[in-house]
């Protein structure tokens, strides 16, 4: 649960053996905080949970104490607590790092502010934890484990630690969690659900950076820049001195771009592959003398921590104002059509830029959650079609449901939006609209070769005289080339056809493929609301909606309400499976499943079976299996290295680009890897004379001839391109640079 650079809250398995580890780091120095200042070492741990408080563990962890829970045995008499203990996954390592800027604000601050951090960041911590008890506190019992039932609480032992593995300030600490817990029932000792702990470890870690932000505001003052994603650093301190300070981020993000990988998996094994054993164990004061000189070398002047203080102090927030955002302005449904009570924490804490208490932050929630019936409503628990966000997705590629019985809510204005455009689509079956010549159909299809399945889609949009019908097909099955039979049919018969689509590529795509006039699902929005010249769209015509699985609900709710109003039919094109919404979705979903859908299912782009089956397994969720399959039939090329494989692409490109340059195409997913393949795929060009005439360089120093593809990025309609436009350039003009 950690994006690089932004930490929010890690959880990994303990294996046998591994509170060694905690242990040894631990300081033997004298006694005191200014022993454990000048000794070589962490300070010791400290219990956590109610689970610890009912076996008696108090203050400072022992090593017999620790390797007696994490055995599931009594830490005072050694009796076994657990009929089956946990042996293979003893405890659970919960990691909760302070932004970076915190971090150097304790290392380059003076002690007393120094203390004042650390004492923010274990308040933090123990807040964290603290709902994680309350919300994942929970054991399976009964058979496979069918019966979820609450804890006592958790055992836990907290280590704070102050570097990176890099000797860079970092401030964070390991949170062993036991899995060990007392169920609440029958008082008996039994593993935890490790399903709950990793489906609310996202909303722990964004609580506590709420928590710090509030302690630090409190403590000393400090102001925060915006919070991202859950996190925000310390106004004042800039991005520079973060990386100065930031060796072990570097190291893996070298590490990565080495690999040419990008992915939250891919981070946590550059982690892991970069690890190296810590060496000689180094005082924090002589860590300090070291920090202060690098610190120094750029530009930080002594006593810089003094800016970073005394700026603000913390102001309740107005609980009227998040509910005017999160509620009654729909900002909880933004993206998602439903949310649970952790989507509400997480949003709630992302509005406090000063931070909250995290128990206040709950209270607050449930006042969101409860108060008000006459604009949220309780949907119940989680069922039917999870999200990524419902699922912890296994090694093998498997996925497990997080809680099928946690309840989901909306809003009550996203809902009846819902609901009002499926009853007048449904009420639209019968209304007559756009209904084609018969000779014109027959015409339409006596000029094409199509499928029985694509025939009757043709015969049914023409003849069912439908308000508005739904088209779903996954991709390949010729949707669009029916389409196109359609649209001879209507036009023949005197109905005008309009396309629209999200992008404007998309919408080029339809016009060019179907013969449709087409535009973007935002212009003809923004010509319906200024209504100056009238209504777009004409009475009787026809509104071809593409990727219509792709527009949000309110969105297509509009469309839908004025398409009614006009007498214009409408056509939703889509694949429910495909790409999700872009905000917040449902409707096509839904009206798929209302409506009498015309469905085409015969993949008619690909040719293999194999290929044709795999895209099956990708469509439905099951990636593993189709990449077996194109891997098992050397569609998959592999490399030691990123370099390696970026020169194996540009050469299987360059073996086909010089046949047909406009058909051959290399898609890669970071901006840096494509600036890389282009300069390796102009080279080649170059080499091979395809490059000619005088040059030109872009504003952002991309070298431009006669001969190079190029792919525009923006609209630009009096040009006649738009976004995703592909093109040659067949001259230069370097006069006006054209």
């Amino acid at each position: 649960m950690q994006q690089l650079g932004r930490a929010l809250l890690n959880i990994g398995r303990m294996g046998p053996g591994r509170a060694d580890y905690y242990l040894t780091a631990v300081a033997r120095g004298e006694d005191g905080a200014e022993g454990y200042y000048l000794a070589r070492g962490e300070e010791p741990g400290r219990w956590l949970g109610h689970g610890a408080e009912q076996l008696g563990l108090h203050g400072e962890v022992t090593g017999p104490q620790l390797r007696a829970v994490l055995d599931a045995r009594h830490p005072s008499t050694g009796e076994k607590l657990a009929r089956h203990p946990a042996r293979k996954v003893p405890g659970f390592d919960h990691t909760l790092r302070a932004p970076k800027s915190v971090s150097l604000l304790w290392a380059l601050g003076d002690r007393d502010t120094a203390a004042e951090v650390v004492a923010a960041h274990d308040a933090a911590v123990d807040a964290a934890i603290g709902y994680l008890q309350r919300a994942a506190g929970f054991s399976r019992r009964g058979a496979g484990g069918a019966e979820t039932v609450p804890v006592d609480g958790f055992v836990a032992a907290a280590f704070r630690h102050r570097t990176s593995r890099a000797d860079d300030p970092l401030l964070h600490t390991h949170v062993l969690v036991a899995n060990l817990a007392r169920t609440t029932d029958d008082g008996v000792w039994r593993t935890l659900d490790s399903r709950k702990l990793y489906a609310h470890a996202k909303t722990a870690g964004i609580l506590y950076q709420a928590h710090l932000r509030h302690e630090l505001t409190v403590r000393l003052g400090v102001a925060w820049q915006p919070v991202v994603n859950g996190v925000a650093d310390i106004d004042g301190v800039d991005r520079q001195l973060i990386e100065t300070f930031s060796q072990r981020r570097n190291t893996i993000v070298q590490h990565m771009e080495q690999r040419g990988e990008t992915s939250a998996a891919a981070a946590q094994t550059a982690t892991l592959a970069t690890r190296e054993a810590k060496g000689e164990r180094v005082s924090e004061a002589e860590l300090r003398d070291g920090w202060f000189d690098r610190a120094t070398a750029a530009g930080v002047r002594p006593g810089w921590h003094r800016q970073l203080v005394g700026n603000t102090s913390w102001q309740q927030p107005d609980v009227a104002e998040l509910w005017q955002h999160l509620v009654a302005d729909e900002g909880l449904t933004q993206a998602s059509s439903s949310f649970t009570r952790r989507d509400v924490l997480q949003q709630l804490a992302g509005q406090l830029p000063a931070g909250a208490p995290v128990e206040w932050c709950e209270r607050v929630a449930e006042v969101l959650l409860t108060s008000d019936t006459n604009l949220l409503v309780a949907l119940g628990p989680t069922r039917g079609n999870l999200t990524q966000v419902d699922v912890i997705r296994r090694g093998d590629g498997g996925i497990i449901p997080v809680d099928l019985y946690e309840r989901r809510y909306t809003t009550k204005g996203l809902l009846l939006t819902e609901q009002h455009a499926i009853n007048r689509s449904l009420t639209r079956t019968d209304s007559q609209v756009a209904v084609a010549d018969d000779s014109a159909v027959a015409r339409s299809l006596r000029r094409r070769t199509l499928s029985n399945e694509q025939e009757q889609m043709v015969q049914r949009l023409t003849g069912s005289g439908a308000g508005v019908e739904v088209v779903v097909g996954k991709a390949g099955t010729g949707k669009t080339y029916a389409l196109d039979a359609a649209r001879e049919a209507w036009e023949a018969s005197g109905r005008r056809v309009t396309g629209v689509a999200l992008a404007a590529r998309a919408a080029l795509e339809l016009e060019t493929s179907a013969g449709t006039r087409s535009t973007t699902l935002a212009r003809l929005l923004g010509q319906i609301d200024d209504g100056r010249n009238g209504s777009p769209l004409q009475p009787g015509s026809v509104l071809v909606v593409d990727e219509a699985g792709m527009v949000g609900t309110r969105q297509l709710a509009r469309l839908l309400d004025h398409a009614e109003q006009q007498a214009v039919k409408v056509v939703l094109v889509g694949d429910p499976h495909q790409l999700p919404e872009i905000d917040a979705g449902g409707l096509f979903r839904a009206l798929a499943t209302r409506l009498p859908a015309i469905e085409l299912t015969h993949n008619r782009r690909q040719t293999h079976g194999w290929e044709q089956a795999a895209l099956d397994d990708l469509r439905h969720g099951d990636p593993d299996v189709a990449l077996a399959a194109y891997r098992q039939h050397g569609r998959i090329r592999t490399a030691d290295t990123a370099q390696h494989l970026r020169d194996r692409l540009v050469e299987d490109w360059w073996t086909t680009a010089r046949r047909d340059l406009p058909g051959s195409l290399m898609i890669a997913l970071r901006r840096d890897d494509v600036a890389d393949l282009n300069h390796r795929a102009r080279a080649k060009m170059l080499e091979a004379g395809r490059l000619t005439g005088p040059a030109i360089v872009t504003t952002n120093g991309v070298q431009l001839q006669a001969g190079d593809r190029i792919v525009c990025l923006r609209n630009a309609p009096r040009h006649g391109v738009v976004n995703g436009t592909r093109a040659t350039i067949t001259h230069v003009h370097l006069h006006d640079r054209t």
